[in-house]
């Protein structure tokens, strides 16, 4: 049976788990993240709880497809985030502890990739971030 062949793990009302986690793994550089996470979350919403450092946004930006995982698998509402990382990024809302600034990142590519969450493809959403960055002046 192939990965995307098999049936996800459903809760009590016969849904898809929501976030499902089978050995991820998530290393940059020679510091691994993310170590062999296991688990299955289930609910309407999912809200993420520990110290700054625990990997909660790595995670997140994982399941987003942003990062890529080196090893293991992860579902949201059953879709595999390797192959359909763009339908998740359609179907889910994010919102950031603090205002959406991330260290480094330019308000090109904070753009291009809020963009990218809404579920434009890579180019159209770079183009997209271009006409709204040269709109407003930046």
């Amino acid at each position: 049976m192939s990965p995307s062949d098999r049936v996800p793990p459903t809760v009590p009302d016969g849904r898809p788990a929501l976030i499902e986690l089978d050995g991820l793994v998530v290393r940059f550089g020679a510091k691994t993240i993310l170590n062999e996470l296991t688990s299955t979350l289930s609910g309407r919403a999912i809200g993420l709880l520990g110290p700054n450092g625990a990997g909660k946004t790595t995670l997140i930006h994982t399941l987003l497809g942003f990062h890529p995982a080196q090893a293991g698998s992860a579902r949201v509402m059953g879709l595999d985030i390797r192959l359909q990382n763009r339908e998740i990024r359609r179907l889910t809302g994010y919102m950031p502890e603090n205002d959406s600034f991330i260290a480094g990142l330019s308000a090109l590519r904070l753009t291009r990739m809020l963009a990218e969450i809404t579920g434009l493809p890579r180019a159209a959403a770079l183009e997209r971030a271009h006409e709204e960055i040269g709109r407003a002046h930046v």
